[in-house]
């Protein structure tokens, strides 16, 4: 996905203010959606086309703390740039404390705004590609017959197709037409590849 497939979230309860940032954006080639209430942000952001999020910290409604304390109480963490007005220092340490991209002074450059976004979607586009790994692999999965699951299974588990065959009470040959079965439908090149991904789906979706 390039990075211009991405939107940007806009958060600041005042409309001229969004007006101009989605404009910059616009001549940027980044589209935006805006939003002048926090928790109308809140009731959208499970979106999967997030590329980054600008809040500004002093709305009347919640802070841009307190909304920035909510997304990550969501486990919610596409990168937040905070932009502010009467910025203090505390406030500053404070976004950085919850993960907070960036922290921009109003009035904001353009150069800098663009700068900040950019290098905050360019850092999620690898969690994006991997998100998107993870869900072309649960899709294979689902191709594969009870049987077939059974067995990369075992094979996660480290058996060796002789005690596979000696388990299920099936032969060596059956098993390892079930084993390349598996590999080829999940698309891996080795056991040890096949391994890893499951290794590395069955912990993504523990969490």
């Amino acid at each position: 996905m390039e990075a211009n497939d991405r939107k940007v979230y806009l958060v600041d309860d005042d409309p001229s203010m969004l007006e101009s940032i989605a404009f910059v954006l616009h001549q940027a080639g980044l589209g935006s959606v805006s939003f002048t209430e926090p928790n109308a942000f809140l009731d959208a952001s499970n979106s999967h086309d997030i590329g980054c999020v600008l809040i500004d910290l002093s709305m009347p409604s919640m802070t841009g703390i307190d909304l920035l304390r909510e997304l990550r109480a969501r486990n919610f963490r596409p990168p937040v740039i905070v932009m502010t007005g009467c910025g203090s220092v505390t406030t500053a340490v404070d976004a950085m404390k919850l993960e907070a991209f960036d922290y921009l002074e109003k009035p904001v450059k353009h150069t800098d705004l663009l700068n900040a976004v950019h290098s905050a979607i360019a850092l999620r586009e690898p969690k994006a590609a991997e998100d998107a790994k993870q869900q072309s692999f649960a899709g294979k999965l689902a191709t594969l017959t009870n049987r077939e699951r059974e067995i990369m299974d075992l094979v996660f588990n480290g058996l060796l197709s002789k005690q596979i065959a000696t388990k299920l009470g099936i032969s060596v040959k059956t098993v390892e037409v079930h084993r390349s079965h598996v590999t080829k439908k999940l698309g891996a090149r080795s056991v040890a590849e096949l391994v890893r991904w499951v290794t590395v789906y069955r912990l993504e979706n523990e969490k």
